[in-house]
């Protein structure tokens, strides 16, 4: 649990029904996002697009091996937020990151990536990884904030960030 004057944050393993709920706003709101850059031509190619990779990413949903999908929980026991991490050698590599609307400015995204900078530290991984498109400029400044770096910008948009933690 990470702690920010009275505000906090805890992270508990999603249970299937919240599963079934993000799966559709995951996929919904990665279409938008490729959209929104510009990546797809329509909304039914986008979500096509969308639910093709993240299908692909987790064949066993919540069951696929080394994938963590996390409620982001708050000093209320209110659901703020959905984390979704991937380890994938000596990094964790963040798949899908969201606060709620209502919860945003809060620090709850910042105490969030504190909560799995511990994790990793203590799953000895070298380093936490993500992807973000540029236009999202509040998410970018997030990860700046942590410090996560820009390691790779591509034309389409796609930007990679990375945080060392060794």
């Amino acid at each position: 649990m990470t702690t920010n004057a009275s505000r906090t944050v805890k992270l508990h393993n999603m249970q299937i029904d919240e599963f079934d709920k993000f799966s559709k706003w995951s996929i919904n709101d990665y279409a938008e996002e490729l959209l929104l850059a510009k990546q797809s031509s329509s909304k039914e190619k986008a979500l096509q697009k969308a639910e093709n990779e993240f299908n692909e990413i987790l064949p066993y949903g919540l069951e696929t091996k080394d994938n963590y999908l996390m409620m982001i929980v708050n000093e209320s026991d209110e659901d703020v937020g959905v984390i979704w991490y991937l380890i994938n050698g000596n990094m964790v590599f963040i798949c899908d990151f969201v606060i709620f609307e209502k919860y945003r400015r809060c620090k709850y995204g910042y105490m969030t990536l504190e909560q799995l900078e511990i994790i990793a530290i203590k799953d000895d991984k070298e380093s936490i990884m993500l992807h973000v498109f540029s236009y999202n400029t509040p998410a970018i400044g997030l990860y700046k904030k942590f410090g996560f770096i820009i390691v790779q910008e591509k034309d389409n948009g796609s930007i990679y960030m990375q945080k060392k933690l060794i």
